[in-house]
């Protein structure tokens, strides 16, 4: 477990690194969080929305890995005390949801993994081509969330647009399984690592 741990420490600070080096000449004050990888497009909103027992997810799709994907983040809310409801048709009476939605007519510009994600007062709109920029949105989502939030604080998201595709199709980390022993788990904590930082292949030696 402790190789694991170190190996995926050290790609997450070379991660941060990379971050860091791309941020450079823009300005500051407008780029506020810190999301990894740094999305094609951010822009700021002056307002945010707090994410509390009163919010919905609504999943306006019937593909069964964009409610899978939804359900997974309403798990992840749950881990933080955060009980929303997932709703899958009908009417938020709350008035303040988490929409999901896949696009009627393809965004080129998005491609097979990209999505876009709104969040203003009342509302976080997440669209994308398909399940994978679904998938990816979310984790950006869940970058937004402060760190440190826990079941005394409010969920406070800032309002942003963004707009995000990979620059590359293959983004791949190596595991070397045949001179290291990593234990099933291991290997599946450090996958999941992955994900959450939108690499898309698993490469064991």
């Amino acid at each position: 477990m402790k190789k694991v741990v170190l190996l995926l420490s050290f790609f997450t600070i070379l991660l941060a690194s990379c971050e860091r080096q791309g941020k450079t000449g823009m300005n500051e004050e407008v780029y506020k969080p810190s999301i990894i990888p740094i999305p094609v497009s951010y822009e700021t909103e002056k307002s945010s929305f707090i994410i509390d027992d009163r919010v919905s997810i609504l999943v306006q799709s019937d593909d069964e890995n964009v409610l899978r994907n939804a359900t997974s983040f309403q798990d992840y809310l749950a881990s933080l005390d955060i009980k929303v409801n997932l709703q899958t048709e009908g009417i938020n009476t709350a008035g303040k949801s988490i929409k999901i939605s896949l696009n009627k007519e393809q965004n080129e510009a998005l491609g097979t993994e990209g999505y876009v994600l709104e969040v203003n007062a009342n509302m976080i709109q997440l669209t994308a081509n398909n399940s994978a920029g679904i998938f990816n949105g979310l984790q950006t989502l869940k970058q937004l969330i402060p760190l440190g939030t826990d079941s005394s604080e409010d969920v406070n998201v800032m309002g942003c647009k963004i707009t995000d595709y990979p620059r590359f199709a293959w983004r791949g980390l190596m595991l070397d399984v045949s001179r290291h022993f990593f234990s099933v788990e291991d290997v599946k904590d450090y996958i999941d690592k992955m994900a959450q930082y939108k690499f898309n292949v698993f490469h064991c030696i």
